[in-house]
């Protein structure tokens, strides 16, 4: 696995951009129209210089708009920056000391602009979670050896080149957020460039544009973007293989299956083509690798699919044509690989591909027009690219299709992690608050990592308009706002602490919190409720949430008339926040939020309950429908009496006559059902997940109306039920103090598993944990659990880090526990 192991996170260092380095560019600077045709500016820097001693250090503060790849001595040092937004311009910090040697040596970057075009969902451009503002490359480099310090930062002593090889163009046919995909001339590329002897006499001299600032350097400027360190890791990039090929003659497949296994090459003629689709085994986030020899001036096209899509009648559609529906995954007879496509001209003689951006895919496909001289395929593979979750919860039960539903969660969360949370990786890659807030529950039972939620909760944070409302998704050059997502903020904000118990990261979130609220509170209407709220109100894509209402997505009455939905979450984010705030030691500020919590609470109660149905209403405008979300949230919000508590259960269980959940959905529904104590029904409840199973996904699909993507991190409650609720792992005081043990059997005989606490820490190094050993931190902060039934009796066993208490709850009784425990209920 490689794992930038020249980056620096998080390291007490002297705070860099003191006013030596600038900003620099080409000759156009950020003034003036770009010097080529194409929608992404591409250039190329230089700096030269010489070590004339060993041992010699190198550290290099180093940033972008839009995108760079640093190197050193031409090797590969780190990619970046991070997503973060203009005024907080993530820099990366890397010590390439081990690249050094005597004599010359060189800083290299390949930097991608993206400003001059805006993104489009449907028609193509600049990817909308890449905030972008103005052209520029920026290195605070420092190398010291023999007792010297010499400053390398960019100056107008860099050199730069306008590249020619790369042009970038919309996949027609394809609505995404995530970019151009790129066409690659390797004719007009200069290899060797980022050498140490590498002759630039040619290049230009970089125009100095501004010095680069960080906040406490801040003055007057002629740049925007202010320098903020970096705050989660390296991401990961692993050599991987594909498992096989198909879509081709029997000759073609043989040679290809050689290829992937490494084992041999394959020609394809002159004046030929080849139409050739790969299988990963399974969805995967990564860049494409592909080696070839010869083929000068040939074509080769690589397409990337999620899913396989029906053939047409008689023919093989090609990948900008209409597609076709989708189709069982491993059906590679009958579907065909249509998607996003990246274009390669080879130079001649050897030449390695390798995308500047990742992909997302399980099926690529290949094809190849060959024009005057024979290309060879030397090697194909893909660098698999993702955050660097290592997988520390541990569940097995007496079910083993749990195990498979585990895989697949944790595969999913995976490939919607990389800079940011995202909702998927093929479409949009976008991080959204609803989603983001399911995914950093799961995070921290999977990973026992916090640090992706931690950057997630001040990027919302900084979002805020000046109305005090936060965007639904950030970092995004598209602004929207979706009030729903801000009181997803407010609960991810507010369980972030409670899973971590990371109060400083708490007291920063406060004033955001309740700059959002107040947004909310001058919203309440004539009926002392939130009504017709202005913005996009999607909620859920509930199937029955249709535009002949208030639109797709959107619960009744939101926009138009009072919604109990935006109601119940309002009111559980102003108990929940009241709860951190009293322990944060804001006791008055505390009492005034639940006492209108109170009132809310009883308002809607008279509003929206239906006493015949024995349900709460969507909207008193539309009488006649009720949902499982708001009857969950009724529970959720404690609105719900719990005298009504079966009738709300059986609802939610089987809904029919109400507007259903969707995956995402569900996950609310399923804590209402755990709140009930009626949680055995979530087991009746998780067949749309094995129904996904049976189509061969090998992540979970975004819902149950459009199935437009099939890996959306939204959908991984199961992954979530499985620690929280069947092994019952819960934190009665923030970051697990005191933790509580209440197991959900159900159906089951046994379960076990543990969990590491959630930490800011790398417990792991980049390495797999391996649980059982003795004395490293995240095995003296493992919480392990296993229970049986036995002769009409629960046994619940279990191991607690040092220092921390639990109580073990079944059936209504508890039990105080320490350290290693055994408990019985009859």
């Amino acid at each position: 696995m490689l794992s930038w192991k020249s980056l620096v996170v998080g390291v007490d260092l002297k705070e860099p951009f003191d006013g030596s380095a600038f900003w620099v560019w080409s000759s156009e600077g950020h003034w003036a129209t770009q010097a080529r045709q194409d929608p992404y500016r591409v250039r190329y820097f230089r700096r030269a210089f010489e070590v004339n001693d060993l041992p010699a250090k190198l550290l290099i503060h180093v940033s972008a708009d839009s995108k760079y790849i640093l190197y050193v001595n031409s090797q590969f040092v780190c990619r970046g920056p991070a997503k973060g937004d203009i005024a907080h311009q993530f820099y990366e910090t890397a010590d390439a000391s081990r690249f050094l040697k005597k004599g010359r040596n060189v800083i290299a970057a390949l930097v991608k602009y993206y400003g001059d075009s805006f993104p489009n969902y449907g028609m193509g451009g600049a990817p909308d979670s890449v905030m972008s503002e103005a052209p520029g490359f920026i290195a605070d480099a420092v190398l010291k050896y023999g007792g010297k310090e010499i400053k390398l930062h960019t100056d107008s002593t860099w050199k730069v080149l306008v590249d020619e090889a790369y042009n970038h163009k919309a996949c027609a046919g394809n609505c995404v957020y995530t970019g151009y995909r790129e066409i690659f001339d390797s004719r007009k590329y200069l290899r060797g460039w980022e050498s140490p002897d590498f002759d630039d006499s040619s290049w230009e001299n970089a125009v100095q544009i501004w010095k680069g600032e960080t906040i406490s350097r801040r003055n007057d400027s002629a740049v925007p973007h202010i320098l903020y360190p970096r705050i989660i890791p390296a991401l990961e990039e692993d050599p991987r293989n594909f498992k096989t090929v198909f879509g081709s003659d029997n000759r073609t497949c043989a040679g290809f299956e050689k290829v992937i296994a490494n084992n041999g090459v394959f020609e394809i003629p002159a004046g030929s083509s080849v139409d050739i689709s790969l299988d990963a085994g399974e969805l995967v986030t990564g860049f494409p690798l592909l080696e070839v020899s010869g083929g000068r001036d040939s074509e080769i096209k690589l397409v990337y699919s999620e899913a396989l899509f029906g053939k047409k009648p008689g023919k093989m559609p090609l990948p900008w044509e209409e597609k076709g529906p989708k189709i069982n995954r491993n059906d590679t007879e009958g579907g065909a690989v249509q998607g996003l496509w990246d274009t390669f001209i080879p130079g001649g003689g050897e030449s390695t591909y390798k995308p500047f951006q990742w992909a997302a895919f399980r099926f690529m496909r290949l094809i190849a027009d060959v024009k005057d001289e024979p290309l060879i395929i030397r090697k194909i593979g893909y660098i698999y690219h993702a955050f660097p979750f290592r997988q520390t919860g541990i569940f097995s039960s007496s079910d083993p299709g749990f195990s498979r539903i585990l895989d697949v969660s944790t595969r999913t969360q995976r490939l919607c992690s990389h800079e940011t949370y995202e909702d998927c990786p093929y479409y949009e890659q976008l991080q959204y608050a609803g989603d983001t807030q399911v995914q950093a529950l799961v995070s921290y039972y999977l990973f026992s990592d916090a640090r992706l939620a931690r950057q997630a909760i001040r990027h919302f944070d900084w979002s805020r308009n000046s109305e005090g409302i936060t965007a639904s998704r950030y970092p995004s050059r598209v602004g929207q706002i979706i009030p729903f997502w801000s009181l997803h903020w407010i609960m991810m904000a507010c369980e972030y602490w409670k899973y971590t118990g990371d109060a400083e990261e708490a007291e920063r979130m406060v004033p955001g919190i309740f700059a959002v609220l107040g947004w909310f509170e001058r919203h309440i209407g004539k009926t002392g409720l939130l009504e017709k709220l202005p913005y996009w109100c999607v909620a859920d894509w509930s199937p029955e949430w249709t535009d002949k209402k208030d639109g797709a997505g959107v619960p009744p009455g939101t926009k138009t008339g009072v919604s109990a939905l935006i109601n119940f979450q309002y009111i559980y984010c102003l108990e929940i926040f009241a709860g951190m705030l009293e322990a944060l030691g804001q006791r008055d500020k505390a009492v005034s939020l639940k006492k209108t919590a109170s009132a809310l609470k009883k308002k809607s109660k008279a509003v929206f309950w239906d006493n015949k149905k024995g349900l709460f209403r969507d909207s008193p405008s539309y009488p006649r429908d009720f949902s499982q979300l708001a009857n969950a949230w009724a529970v959720l919000c404690g609105a719900a009496d719990p005298a009504c508590y079966k009738k709300i259960a059986a609802a939610l269980e089987n809904p029919d006559g109400l507007s259903r959940a969707s995956y995402f959905g569900l996950f609310y529904c399923f804590r209402a059902l755990s709140k009930m104590n009626e949680y055995d029904r979530v087991f009746n409840m998780l067949e749309p997940w094995k129904e996904m199973l049976k189509l061969g996904l090998t992540t979970w699909s975004e819902d149950i109306v459009s199935q437009r993507s099939d890996c959306h991190a939204w959908s991984g409650a199961p992954a979530f039920e499985f620690f929280n609720e069947v092994l019952g792992i819960k934190p009665l005081l923030p970051g697990f103090k005191k933790v509580l043990i209440q197991p959900r059997p159900g159906p089951l005989e046994h379960a076990e598993g543990r969990i590491v606490i959630p930490s800011l820490k790398d417990y792991h190094g980049g390495h797999a944990l391996k649980i059982g050993g003795r004395g490293t931190e995240a095995q003296r902060n493992t919480i392990e659990v296993s229970w049986f039934k036995k002769n009409g009796c629960m046994v619940i066993k279990g191991k607690l880090p040092a220092g921390i208490t639990g109580l073990v709850s079944f059936n209504g009784k508890s039990v105080n526990v320490t350290q290693s425990f055994k408990t019985i209920f009859k």
